[in-house]
């Protein structure tokens, strides 16, 4: 980071000296303690959500956010369950004289997405821990292991291999009424309701105390436009993968996909003009389906002309052509390719 910061500076300012630095802002990944560091030594304004998780000092404003907190509807972005993803956001003012201050934040989406990832992560060590339970019961019936005090050794290490798998099961080992050990029987503990009270939470820190709680979050979810940046140029605007070998070839293709960014972003911009916050992905589908087509006649001297015709654009066509100003894109041309 340091590095990059003064690339930048020398390419943007030279040896001017700035009397406002841009903000910095950046996610966990690169926010370490080092970093911050840096940034408050050469008074850089920042936003950032740090490595180090700190969710947990605040966890009783956590679970009382959504009374306490300022609401902010993400524009554009829709959940599965028909609503707006919600985001809440509280600022906590600096205290003893500390020149930043913590904005903490929970957002609907975010906590559905991590309860989907440890839902499958619990599958997974479940079938796992159930899978080595089965095993030892084999090895029960089989005679391998028999007194009691080995088995029930055997079963507390399987349990504290398996932690996090054996916290959501009961135990206990079947004996007959000769007291010879049959096997070990489980039992699943009913799951709680509510989750995890901290799936979607964080915690940002920044330089910028004058600001409302919801201007510090809009500020650092500019970061999200530039990951998306990316994510655009790779998936949708066939940045990647490079087939090229030769070098300036390689430059001219990551050249095309940038411009083709460039592009990109000024539709999106236009279309926020006119409040239309779609993603290209949505926008793209929907455009999709107004197709062109090449008509291939010949005439009876032998000439063949193509005509290239569109179709009759729908609602939903025209809608996005007249809020970004564009009238009849796609005209009727027609054109000799082969004499008679």
């Amino acid at each position: 980071m340091k590095d990059m910061l003064k690339r930048i500076e020398t390419q943007l300012w030279g040896n001017q000296q700035l009397l406002t630095k841009p903000t910095i802002a950046m996610d966990r990944g690169i926010a370490t303690e080092d970093n911050v560091e840096y940034l408050q030594a050469n008074k850089y304004p920042y936003v950032v959500i740090r490595r180090e998780d700190g969710r947990d000092d605040y966890k009783e404003l956590f679970q009382s956010g959504r009374e306490t907190f300022t609401r902010i509807k993400e524009k554009g972005k829709k959940s599965v369950y028909g609503d707006e993803n919600a985001v809440y956001v509280k600022k906590l003012e600096p205290v003893g004289g500390a020149t930043t201050c913590k904005v903490l934040c929970i957002s609907e989406g975010k906590a559905r997405k991590e309860q989907a990832i440890a839902n499958t992560k619990d599958k997974k060590r479940d079938k796992r821990f159930l899978e080595t339970i089965s095993n030892f019961n084999r090895s029960i019936k089989k005679g391998t292991i028999k007194k009691p005090d080995k088995v029930e050794a055997k079963l507390s290490r399987i349990r504290a291999s398996h932690r996090l798998a054996s916290t959501r099961y009961e135990s206990a080992v079947l004996k007959d009424e000769a007291g010879v050990v049959t096997g070990v029987v489980l039992n699943a503990k009913e799951k709680p309701q509510a989750g995890d009270i901290l799936y979607g939470c964080y915690v940002m820190e920044t330089t910028h105390t004058e600001l409302p709680d919801a201007d510090i979050w809009n500020l650092y979810m500019t970061l999200t436009n530039v990951e998306r940046a990316f994510r655009s140029m790779k998936e949708e605007l066939g940045m990647r993968p490079v087939y090229h070998q030769n070098g300036e070839r390689s430059a001219a293709h990551l050249f095309i996909s940038v411009l083709a960014y460039h592009i990109l972003a000024t539709i999106k911009k236009l279309l926020r003009q006119k409040d239309d916050h779609r993603q290209w992905e949505t926008l793209r589908e929907e455009l999709s389906t107004h197709t062109r087509s090449t008509i291939i006649l010949k005439d009876k001297d032998g000439n063949v002309y193509h005509t290239r015709v569109s179709g009759t654009p729908e609602d939903n066509h025209d809608d996005i052509y007249k809020k970004l100003d564009v009238v009849d894109p796609l005209k009727t041309i027609t054109s000799l390719v082969m004499s008679g």
